[in-house]
């Protein structure tokens, strides 16, 4: 805005601003811009030339073809020059001599209003109409009852949507005003759309089923509430079910709400017949007495006295759940288990029945290979010998038959093991296998060939899940207290039974998960964490820098246990012995990696969060690691999204893809935090293969992008399809996205 008061001004400037304007074309004063030059008109010029000199300048920008062409008929061109020059000499010497032109009202013009949801912003101009005065203020009625003074450029923000007429008033000096209006029209948020399907009705039950989804960027279905036209009103997610108590007509309305209050609406009328007569339910299983991890077969016995059985759903009470008719389930851990059985007639009648199961201990696998590490040399045979022990370490005197790589070592009938040659670059020594009278043991044997055999002694601790290898102490270091401080033996078991509850399995069949701290050193293939097998090895470099192992963390004071690499190791061996998981996300290395880690990072957090009463040292080193590992994720991802969300840098092996991605959920998990792992991780379990089944089949080459998109729109209970497309740049197949989207979906809802 222009609002300037000035003094008298000089002949002298105005004769070389009128010389310089007509030699380069009057311009507009409305513009800026004019035949490619710039104008800028600054306060000082202005002051120089009078404001009364303004208006005899928009007079001649208006006259300024007509003179020219004058000008031009008779061949007056620098002539021209003279005439004007001195017509702008006369008017100045007018002005100095102090003529007074008659008041005018200021101009006052608004330019096209710019609308951001509820908020206004209008740009404009108001410039002084009286020589000596200026715009003393301008005045905003915004037509929703809110009134003040501001100047260029003018916001407002309104309460709800609507049209609304602006009026400005730009109030003079001299109390002469101009006023203006302009007309703003808010749409707001937009409604959620809801599309009800045809209704299923069975007997006297109904379901419907549909579709609802946000109208408005940013928001979320909070919740769908139901009117069942018999006094019932409930909220429910799709797919919906209710049984009247009688035959009729019913009416029934839905509405789904949005997080900004939005609402929509939609009935549906349903008419009900008189109720058929109930299925009898009754059911069988085998063995009568399983035992954890044993398969345990289901039969249906029920029947239909009016008609046909035609659905069924078995809840096994351990949150699995089957719709076959004959289902087979194994159990986790032991207990006591009741199993209800659901079905439904082809009437719509439904029934039910339980019956409870006892679950013994697991008939764990019996052998292990021990000792879980040996350090050689080159050409050295070992002094200890590998023996194959029981649960309790009892020696087995049986048969044993060894399995190794005879490039590398040897290995005696008695279980020595004789080293051949040195390690090659990439080999992180060998392992050996063993089976007893065929029956093969739960883990293997690593071999290290290194410069030194360091004779460390190592200790062996056991739980009911776990086990730990680890030296007694190396350079200078009391592991075995340090083990005890920290209470990780008790984390790990806890750990391990956290993964097998979200994955409902256990790896191995069962057998002890074995942690082993192996020695290696620098200059040779160094290892951090290596999953896969069994044991879980973590490496620990004596030569070079101390702090080069995966057992202690080297950036938290003065020590704490590497949490973050034992869980994320645990996690890929629970994760592949998921079938859901390894034909799925695990055919790509970013999601075998990342999904590792958020399987990791969620064990901290339910360690940290359960009733587990874990000591001082283990909960704050806990906190501080999952911490900084989450914060430098959730930094990493925002990183890459600011650099432009290239997709090619998730799929470079190796690469910063994985620490990205699981950035990425973290930023889902933090918006849902309560139960988006839970969500995230429940259709990897084994029991849902069957369903997953039809969506593996479909699978091509790169589609394990779409099933994580799917997957983490699932569990957070929102499709972000288009927000994997346009800001993660993700190449997803959206049919086939949708497709996963709802299976994933239906699997998370039959649980909760």
């Amino acid at each position: 805005m222009l609002g300037l008061q000035c003094g008298r001004s000089s002949g002298l400037l105005r004769l070389a601003l009128a010389l310089t304007w007509f030699n380069k074309g009057f311009p507009d004063p409305s513009r800026t811009h004019h035949h490619g030059h710039v104008l800028q008109v600054g306060p000082n010029l202005i002051c120089a030339l009078g404001l009364d000199f303004l208006h005899l300048w928009v007079y001649f920008a208006k006259k300024r073809e007509t003179i020219q062409k004058e000008v031009k008929v008779r061949g007056l061109k620098n002539a021209g020059y003279f005439v004007i020059v001195g017509f702008f000499l006369v008017i100045s010497l007018v002005t100095v001599s102090g003529h007074s032109w008659p008041s005018q009202p200021p101009t006052l013009v608004l330019f096209a209003p710019e609308i951001q949801g509820l908020t206004v912003r209008i740009n404009g101009v108001a410039l002084p109409g009286s020589p000596g005065t200026v715009i003393s203020r301008i005045h905003w009625d915004w037509g929703d009852g809110f009134r003040g003074d501001q100047w260029f450029v003018a916001s407002h923000t309104y309460a709800s949507p609507g049209t609304y007429t602006v009026t400005v008033t730009a109030f003079q000096s001299d109390g002469l005003s101009t006023t203006k209006t302009v007309t703003v029209y808010l749409a707001g948020g937009q409604p959620p759309s809801l599309t009800l399907f045809n209704p299923e009705i069975r007997g006297l039950t109904v379901t419907i089923n549909g579709v609802t989804l946000p109208g408005t960027p940013g928001t979320t279905i909070v919740r769908i509430q139901w009117d069942w036209g018999d006094g019932i009103r409930e909220d429910r997610w799709f797919a919906a079910s209710h049984t009247y108590s009688r035959a009729g007509t019913y009416t029934v309305t839905v509405t789904s709400f949005q997080s900004d209050g939005l609402s929509t609406t939609r009935t549906v009328t349903v008419s009900l017949k008189e109720e058929n007569k109930p299925p009898v339910v009754d059911f069988s299983y085998s063995p009568p007495t399983p035992r954890v991890n044993e398969t345990i077969q289901f039969t249906d016995r029920s029947y239909d006295p009016d008609g046909s059985i035609t659905s069924w759903r078995w809840e096994f009470g351990d949150g699995s759940t089957s719709t076959l008719s004959n289902p087979s389930h194994s159990y986790s851990r032991p207990g006591t288990y009741t199993v209800w059985l659901y079905v439904t007639d082809n009437g719509g009648a439904a029934a039910r029945a339980s019956k409870t199961i006892t679950v013994g201990e697991a008939n764990r696998p019996p052998y292990y290979l021990f000792p879980v590490y040996l350090n050689l040399t080159v050409g050295e045979t070992s002094s200890v010998q590998l023996r194959v022990i029981d649960r309790d370490g009892n020696i087995v005197s049986e048969r044993i038959t060894f399995e190794y790589d005879p490039s590398f070592i040897s290995v005696s009938a008695d279980g020595r093991v004789t080293s051949l040659r040195e390690e090659q670059p990439g080999e992180a020594g060998t392992t050996v296998g063993a089976s007893v009278n065929g029956v093969p043991v739960s883990n293997r044997t690593v071999i290290r060939v290194l410069s030194t055999n360091y004779r460390i002694p190592y200790r062996w601790v056991v739980g009911n899940h776990v086990a730990w290898y680890f030296p007694e102490e190396i350079k200078g270091e009391n592991l075995s207290r340090f083990v005890e401080q920290y209470e990780i033996l008790r984390a790990s078991e806890i750990a391990y039974e956290i993964q097998s509850r979200l994955l409902n399995l256990q790896p191995f069949n069962g057998a002890l998960q074995i942690f082993e701290v192996e020695i290696q050193e620098e200059g040779k293939f160094c290892i951090c964490g290596v999953a896969g097998m069994n044991p879980i090895r973590l490496g620990w470099t004596i030569t070079g820098n101390e702090w080069k192992n995966c057992f202690l963390v080297p950036y938290i004071s003065p020590r704490a246990p590497h949490w973050g690499v034992f869980f994320h190791e645990l996690g890929h061996n629970f994760l592949l012995a998921s079938e859901n998981f390894h034909k799925t996300l695990g055919k790509a290395w970013v999601y075998l990696e990342a999904i590792a880690t958020a399987m990791g990072l969620t064990t901290m957090r339910f360690l940290l969060s359960g009733p587990y009463s874990l000591g001082a040292a283990a909960v704050s080193s806990m906190e501080m690691l999952a911490q900084q590992d989450e914060q430098r994720m959730l930094d990493k991802f925002q990183k890459w999204l600011q650099a432009g969300a290239d997709f090619k840098v998730l799929e470079q092996v190796p690469g910063p893809g994985p620490d990205i991605v699981d950035g990425m959920w973290l930023y889902y998990r933090n918006q849902r935090p309560f139960d988006f792992a839970k969500r995230f991780f429940t259709p990897l379990r084994p029991q849902y293969y069957k369903i997953l089944e039809p969506i593996i089949n479909k699978m091509r080459p790169g589609d394990e992008h779409t099933i994580f998109a799917a997957l983490v729109s699932a569990a957070l209970g929102q499709d972000l399809s288009l927000t994997f497309l346009q800001d993660y740049h993700y190449p997803l197949n959206i049919s086939f996205f949708n497709e996963a989207y709802h299976v994933f979906l239906t699997i998370i809802c039959s649980v909760e």
